[in-house]
């Protein structure tokens, strides 16, 4: 296992975690039972032409309709030589593997995003629809978006930002806050929490503003609703923040061993079985690990 640097969060549903490792690895793994498993690593295989690159970006939920886990592949190709921008790609290839059958599919029935989705922000995983930031356009005209993917469907969708009553945001972003998609605003002296829970709309979602957070900073990103009314927030990728509406105070918690540099993802204990899953019982590394045996993967993560 590479160290903890190298290691990317995809997702995290009904106690598993996806991670990665850009191209060498993707595994599934449950932190409570210390089971995990690498993915097939038919995602691996290089799908460049000649005087091709690529980028791309993942995610990974559950489909309640199959009762499966899907991790999402969303690949982009560039001329090798080409000096344009990101979201100037050359084509798309979609792939969707499936946890319970270990194995990879290209979706050739689907269209392509309807724009680039960058690595740059966190994929919201929301009732079996994944959502990303997309990008359009370069420099003054560049413009984001809502992109959606139904994990049953396996169909690419639009979502419409919220009404903003200005639009002085320096930026925007997705996140799920107690299981509710939400839009971050930031502005220069606060940060804006949308939420939404119009999930059947097709055209135009309500979106309602929930807390406006006075923080001069743009890398503030809300983790959780507590039960108390205040919120856990990451800010940047070195501290933690708790907000309190009520008083509109914000406090930096102490946590023991937090590491200097991080990257958090919400996590819901459970014991599902990674083996069990993946029709690999007894004869598989998590299977192995499920016995007690150290697991290279805690010494790392």
């Amino acid at each position: 296992m590479p160290s903890f640097n190298t290691i990317s969060i995809i997702g995290s549903c009904n106690g598993l975690v996806c991670l990665s490792n850009d191209k060498s690895y993707v595994l599934v793994w449950n932190p409570s039972t210390r089971e995990y498993a690498f993915v097939s690593p038919g995602y691996c295989g290089d799908g460049t032409k000649n005087n091709e690159h690529s980028t791309a970006v993942m995610g990974f939920g559950y489909d309640s309709v199959t009762e499966d886990y899907k991790l999402v592949k969303i690949e982009y190709f560039y001329d090798a030589y080409g000096f344009g921008s990101m979201t100037e790609f050359d084509r798309c290839e979609v792939r969707v593997y499936t946890l319970g059958t270990n194995s990879w599919r290209l979706i050739d029935d689907t269209p392509s995003p309807p724009c680039y989705i960058g690595n740059l922000t966190r994929v919201a995983h929301v009732n079996g629809v994944l959502y990303w930031v997309g990008l359009r356009g370069i420099g003054i005209e560049l413009s984001k978006s809502i992109i959606s993917f139904n994990l049953r469907t396996e169909k690419f969708g639009e979502v419409s930002w919220p009404e903003f009553e200005d639009h002085s945001y320096r930026d925007l972003g997705l996140g799920v806050l107690q299981g509710c998609l939400c839009v971050f605003s930031y502005h220069l002296e606060r940060v804006d929490i949308w939420v939404t829970k119009d999930y059947d709309m097709e055209e135009s979602w309500s979106w309602t503003r929930q807390f406006s957070i006075a923080r001069s900073t743009k890398y503030l990103e809300p983790l959780v609703l507590q039960k108390n009314g205040e919120i856990l927030l990451q800010m940047g990728f070195r501290s933690l923040l708790v907000y309190d509406p009520l008083n509109e105070t914000v406090q930096v918690p102490h946590v023991r061993g937090i590491p200097d540099r991080f990257r958090t993802s919400t996590y819901v204990e459970s014991l599902t079985s990674v083996a069990s899953l993946m029709g690999m019982v007894g004869n598989s590394v998590a299977a192995r690990i499920s016995q007690g045996k150290n697991s290279e993967v805690d010494d790392n993560i």
